[in-house]
């Protein structure tokens, strides 16, 4: 009953507002991602590739060209944040950090409205 009203509502906002889209993320789920590999610990949520896998639909359907650019910077940074070094003193580990701060701070000057990302920082 709840798919049906909310596919009814679409219709209805699609015929008086030209943008207004369904995306069928439910779907995609469902139909293309059939193995319990792609939901969480419990069986019964997303997990983390399956998020992915509609997130990079998502993103191919509603982003143009220079979003999609954007989004993997951002990513990218994201991973940088998570990233643990072996030897946090090593010259290698100095260069990825310089070259991390240096990325965050021209993503930052070209786009001042996005949320702040913290630049990482070398050990005392």
């Amino acid at each position: 009953m709840s798919k049906s009203t909310l596919i009814l509502a679409l219709s209805e906002l699609a015929a008086d507002f030209d943008f207004a889209t369904y995306f069928p993320a439910y779907e995609l789920f469902m139909d293309d991602l059939r193995d319990y590999r792609f939901y969480d610990d419990d069986l019964l949520h997303p997990g983390q590739q399956g998020i992915a896998y509609v997130w990079s639909k998502f993103a191919g359907t509603y982003f143009d060209q220079g979003t999609q650019e954007l989004n993997k910077r951002i990513e990218s940074l994201q991973k940088n944040r998570n990233h643990r070094p072996l030897n946090p003193e090593s010259l290698t580990h100095q260069k990825f950090v310089d070259s991390h701060n240096q990325k965050v701070t021209a993503l930052q000057t070209e786009f001042p409205a996005i949320p702040r990302i913290e630049n990482l920082f070398l050990p005392d």
